[in-house]
């Protein structure tokens, strides 16, 4: 009897290991499968990492490539910088310069005869009148009518005013003067002479100092860039306006004598007798207007603007 138990009991215990050997194994064979997925799983990982880091490999290559391409286009290349011409301004040439021609009037201009008049007439006038007749240094034919003029016209005035001192009567030319102006190369010669009267005469003479001929209102207008035969309606109407300014309250009162002077004093022989000259660069006139009062015509300066 106990024998047999004991063989129950052996085999009983045999069931059980052999139970428990395949629920190892089968937990092994589990255990491997799920191994082999683990390891299926992080092949899979690795394999899907790799791919995406070739991916962003070929990204950036991509990338690179267009950036690089990019430089290419707005980069020039050395072979083009070096080819281009550098951007220098070149230093200006010196050039030759002619010296500034200073022009001295008294190259040009002397003194003919002067003198000063201090005296005290029977009237009890005093004078002291001074005198200064000009002349021309200029060697041309020109230059020497003109001097021949000057002399007739104002020493004949100087010896009548030396003969009022002496004979201590009133002096009716009170003073002779002169001025020079240059224009380029003009030279303008400005003689006056005053009176008693409040009157001035004057004698205007302009010469081309290269060539030493006197010249002409055509010339003059000229070289200020104007046409003299476009300037006489203009010229006439100056003077037409400086008479009407100075003897308009006379106009009612001596009608009929005021519009002959008038007419006389914009008739075209008397505006063909102005002298045109330049004055520190301003075109000017010398000119004759009819008077109502005094004298029976003036000489009057007016600047043409």
């Amino acid at each position: 009897m106990k024998k047999t138990a004991l063989i129950l009991l052996a085999a009983l215990l045999s069931l059980i290991v052999c139970g428990c050997a395949c629920g190892g194994g089968e937990a092994q064979v589990k255990a491997g499968e799920s191994s082999s997925s683990a390891k299926e799983s992080s092949s899979k990982a690795q394999s899907a990492t790799s791919s995406e880091k070739s991916t962003d490999k070929a990204d950036d290559k991509k990338d690179s490539s267009k950036t690089e391409e990019s430089e290419k286009e707005t980069k020039p290349s050395d072979k083009q910088e070096s080819s281009a011409e550098p951007n220098v301004t070149p230093e200006p040439e010196e050039q030759a310069t002619e010296p500034v021609r200073i022009l001295n009037a008294d190259e040009y201009v002397g003194i003919y005869d002067s003198d000063l008049l201090a005296y005290e007439d029977d009237l009890g006038n005093i004078y002291n009148a001074e005198y200064t007749v000009p002349m021309l240094k200029i060697n041309s034919k020109d230059a020497n009518s003109v001097n021949n003029e000057i002399k007739n016209k104002c020493i004949a005035r100087l010896n009548e005013s030396r003969g009022a001192r002496d004979g201590r009567y009133s002096l009716s030319c009170t003073g002779i003067g002169y001025s020079t102006c240059f224009y380029g190369d003009i030279l303008t010669l400005l003689i006056s002479a005053t009176f008693d009267t409040g009157y001035t005469d004057y004698l205007v003479y302009s010469f081309d100092i290269n060539s030493g001929a006197l010249m002409n209102n055509e010339q003059i207008a000229k070289s200020v860039s104007m046409d003299y035969g476009s300037l006489k309606p203009k010229i006439k109407q100056i003077m037409l306006d400086y008479y009407d300014k100075e003897y308009s309250s006379m106009r009612d009162e001596y009608a009929a004598l005021y519009n002959e002077y008038r007419n006389n004093t914009g008739s075209d022989e008397n505006v063909e007798n102005v002298t045109l000259y330049i004055n520190d660069g301003v075109l000017c006139m010398h000119c004759h207007i009819y008077s109502l009062a005094g004298a029976d015509m003036i000489q009057v300066i007016l600047p043409i603007l």
